[in-house]
């Protein structure tokens, strides 16, 4: 499985960052991870809004592409990370490169 790869957290180890540009989706193999939102008309305080475990996903913004309808702007602001997480323990991840997995998907192999 070339496209992905599995990594190791330590407690308290971000494992994605709001607003970052990132083709991966996440995969929880073992632990958990805290999901926070932070928003400067909510006082620029980060809020857990969810919390993963074990089989779960998370980190899955849009996967949109530039096109006639969409400016590079637009897609790079939408493509974004929605959410910070950190492991709120010792969380083992399997990331999976999207561009990658849906090339795969979309060629049918």
């Amino acid at each position: 499985m070339h496209n992905c790869e599995i990594r190791v957290y330590k407690k308290d180890e971000v494992i994605l960052r709001q607003g970052d540009q990132s083709p991966f989706l996440y995969f929880m193999l073992r632990g958990s991870a805290g999901l926070t939102v932070t928003k400067q008309d909510m006082g620029s305080i980060p809020v857990i809004i969810k919390v993963v475990y074990d089989g779960q996903d998370f980190g899955e913004q849009t996967h949109l592409k530039e096109s006639d309808q969409l400016s590079r702007e637009v897609v790079e602001q939408l493509n974004m990370q929605k959410c910070t997480a950190f492991a709120n323990e010792e969380a083992w991840v399997m990331s999976f490169n999207k561009d990658r997995t849906f090339g795969i998907m979309e060629k049918g192999v």
